[in-house]
């Protein structure tokens, strides 16, 4: 199991960025708007025809992430600056670059071999897994990590849950209806004997003021999808664990997942 992972918030976040080559403009809202069922669709579905989505920055971008959610590609590739020869080395992966012809996945979780400063991103997507389907995509993440954990918690310190929203409403006959109005992440995480190092990188994110983006499993290969754009909740520990403030940091963060 791979450490987890905060990652700074999604680069992608308006359809302003965005340009597709093939149709479907009024879906490419649905790239970032965190329901990966809500998907882009290309507008074609013939393995003939090439669709590009095009995502630029307003300003130079250091990232070293890119996650891909909930697609239907086969044979396509991500490439940086708008050269289609730019394609991106990435690590523990089943492939060395962001080049596939015959891909079975439908999520990927990619990681550059080194930070790099981009201005804009493309996926060339040329067949999908099943042949002439629609090009489609759930989400798309473009970031950058923050913090990678010396170790995992154990299983009795992270403890992970769906929060729903819900209204249930007593009936006449004595039943009950209920009204789900949304579900969302939520997770406490305990560690102790974290090191001076580690304490201080948590309090620069904590002190950012802002969300971020927590991957509990990032791994190149066989990812199980599970991403969250969250909150830091309640307060920073500043405890030793022992005496001898030598021996690390006592730290609890409290993650809600933002708004959707």
């Amino acid at each position: 199991m791979s450490n987890m992972e905060f990652l700074k918030a999604n680069f992608v976040n308006t359809t302003t960025q965005m340009s597709v080559s093939t149709g479907g403009t009024s879906t490419v809202s649905n790239l970032f708007n965190r329901f990966t069922s809500k998907k882009f669709g290309s507008g074609d579905a013939s393995d003939a025809t090439t669709t590009t989505i095009q995502i630029d920055f307003v300003s130079t971008q250091t990232v070293d992430r890119i996650i891909l959610q909930n697609h239907n590609f086969k044979s396509f590739t991500i490439y940086k600056g708008g050269a289609t020869a730019s394609v991106i080395t990435i690590q523990n992966a089943l492939t060395a670059t962001t080049a596939w012809t015959t891909n079975s996945a439908t999520s990927h979780y990619l990681i550059f071999d080194s930070a790099t400063a981009l201005t804009q991103i493309n996926i060339d997507i040329s067949t999908t897994i099943d042949t002439n389907e629609e090009k489609q995509l759930g989400e798309v993440w473009i970031t950058a990590n923050q913090f990678t954990f010396d170790r995992n918690p154990s299983a009795r310190n992270y403890t992970p849950a769906v929060n729903r929203k819900e209204f249930p409403v007593s009936m006449s006959d004595g039943g009950t209806d209920l009204y789900i109005v949304q579900d969302n992440f939520m997770a406490d995480i305990r560690m102790k004997f974290i090191s001076s190092t580690e304490h201080t990188s948590l309090r620069t994110i904590y002190d950012l003021d802002n969300h971020f983006v927590f991957t509990p499993e990032p791994t190149g290969t066989a990812w199980n999808n599970e991403i969250f754009a969250v909150n830091w909740i309640g307060k920073f520990d500043l405890q030793w664990t022992k005496d001898f403030k030598g021996t690390g940091f006592n730290q609890r963060i409290k993650m809600r997942e933002i708004s959707k």
